[in-house]
């Protein structure tokens, strides 16, 4: 069994849970969808390289029913079930509890569908109701980590191989999802040539520098960077160098360093990502 709530900016907020609500154990779509592969081909090619890969929109599906003592409160329950699940409100936040446990999913809701026959009279109503993502998954725990830095080349745990000209820090974080994870890393400046590294994939990004006074966003989701300064904030997609990739985390244990030039040391870098399942 597993209890839903929905939340949307323009909709409010609607937990389908006792005593108000009724929810069915009737839910569908809720396992690991159709995955499409991307992979690329060049002339000559002995075989083909691995670009990445999607889920196929996810449907999910979900019954439920509403009920109450007088025509009123009845007719009340109706219009808000309407309203917060009008496919007008755009996404929304799904809160999915299942064995104690708490993930989320970003979705659009396709609307209600009452049904009829048995399933309504004059206290009651019974509702088919769905949602779809793009490409979705479940998101779980939220991991931060503060980089703190040492000055004298590495910190513990650290792996090798490390640099005694550079200052830096290296941690090991845990995905425990089935999917690899997009971090969001937050840079308060004065720094030169953050760079941020996943020694498990080889990948890292890197900025030219942070100013004094300036906070720096990195969303590798959404594959942008903010700067905000004075609280104004404008793109600064430019402060990644050119050899830079947007990080991953994948599942399971990721060793993740932080080096910098100069001005390290005092420096605030915050490394947040979410546990991502492909299912739950």
């Amino acid at each position: 069994m597993i209890d839903l709530s929905f939340t949307t900016t323009l909709g409010g907020t609607l937990a389908l849970a006792l005593p108000n609500y009724i929810l069915w154990d009737t839910h569908d779509g809720f396992g690991h969808p159709n995955v499409n592969f991307y992979e690329e081909k060049t002339a000559y090619q002995n075989g083909s390289t691995y670009i990445g890969f999607s889920f196929q929109d996810r449907k999910l599906d979900v019954n439920f029913s509403i009920s109450e003592d007088s025509v009123g409160d009845f007719t009340t329950k109706k219009q808000l079930v309407q309203k917060i699940f009008n496919p007008a409100n755009g996404e929304g936040t799904l809160t999915i509890v299942r064995d104690s446990t708490t993930y989320y999913a970003k979705v659009h809701s396709l609307g209600l569908k009452p049904i009829g026959g048995s399933g309504h009279g004059s206290w009651w109503q019974d509702y088919q109701l769905s949602f779809t993502g793009l490409n979705c998954s479940f998101y779980g725990t939220s991991n931060s980590y503060s980089l703190t830095a040492f000055s004298g080349g590495f910190s513990f745990p650290f792996s090798f191989p490390f640099s005694l000209g550079t200052v830096g820090w290296t941690q090991v974080v845990t995905n425990a999802g089935d999917m690899e994870s997009q971090p969001t890393i937050t840079i308060v400046g004065e720094v030169s040539r953050p760079r941020i590294t996943n020694v498990t994939t080889g990948k890292y990004i890197e900025l030219c520098g942070v100013l004094a006074g300036e906070t720096v966003v990195i969303n590798c989701t959404t594959g942008k960077i903010t700067k905000t300064v004075g609280g104004v904030t404008s793109n600064a997609m430019h402060y990644m160098t050119m050899d830079s990739d947007f990080l991953t985390v994948l599942s399971g244990a990721n060793t993740i360093t932080y080096t910098a030039t100069t001005g390290i040391v005092g420096t605030t870098v915050t490394f947040q990502f979410y546990d991502r399942y492909s299912g739950i």
